[in-house]
């Protein structure tokens, strides 16, 4: 269960957390918010999804200069 919101996140979820930067989200995933940071290089997104299985919150980054994890509950 994910402390924050109080939802028990699907198996496929658990899974997507686990994933590293370039992971695809999986096919419940949903776009929620999605933040450009194109101003200067290198240029990377972060994106909030929701499960429309289990309703959990996943952000992820492929900002190349961050260190792991890539996929988090929100």
């Amino acid at each position: 269960m994910n402390i924050m919101t109080g939802v028990k996140a699907c198996d496929a979820c658990r899974k997507q957390v686990k994933l590293k930067r370039n992971g695809k989200p999986h096919a419940a995933l949903t776009v929620v918010e999605k933040k450009e940071y194109h101003r200067a290089a290198p240029y990377w997104d972060e994106i909030t999804y929701r499960c429309m299985t289990c309703g959990s919150l996943i952000g992820s980054t492929n900002d190349p200069n961050e260190i792991a994890p890539f996929w988090w509950f929100v």
